[in-house]
């Protein structure tokens, strides 16, 4: 103990030491009391009110998340119908265009073959008239012939 009193005599450490020491105690306890345990439940409040709200928000942007990956979902089956109607309203515009060419190619040949008909008919007159003009022709060149 005698060491402790050699030091606070070379420290200049009278007696008001002590009452200085227990009035920091008092105070210390008396502030603790009445304004850190206060302010110390204010911060944990805070911090868990804050982690809370980060929580609840890490839990929308998930469902915002997984709303959008729906929505994206369903974005991509609408589009895939669009594009099968459209591919089949093609298909069917395609099979009436040519189903139209095919009743017109049709029906130029048969006006084709109707004409081809027409015109033999008419060949074939002009060749009996002819062969007929052929007979007298041929009596009067031989007659031409033999007279010559």
């Amino acid at each position: 103990m005698e060491a402790i009193a050699a030091i606070f005599k070379r420290l200049e450490i009278d007696n008001s030491f002590y009452f200085q020491f227990a009035i920091f105690i008092i105070l210390f306890f008396v502030l603790d009391f009445l304004l850190f345990s206060k302010l110390k439940f204010v911060l944990e409040q805070r911090e868990a009110k804050t982690t809370k709200l980060k929580s609840k928000a890490e839990n929308k942007f998930n469902l915002a998340d997984e709303i959008a990956i729906k929505y994206k979902d369903k974005l991509d089956v609408v589009h895939k119908r669009v594009q099968d109607s459209q591919t089949k309203a093609k298909a069917d515009f395609l099979k009436e265009i040519d189903q139209k060419i095919k009743n017109e190619q049709d029906q130029i040949n048969s006006e084709i073959n109707t004409k081809r008909k027409e015109l033999i008919a008419e060949l074939d007159t002009k060749k009996t008239e002819v062969f007929k003009e052929i007979g007298p022709l041929g009596t009067e060149l031989i007659n031409k012939l033999e007279n010559a």
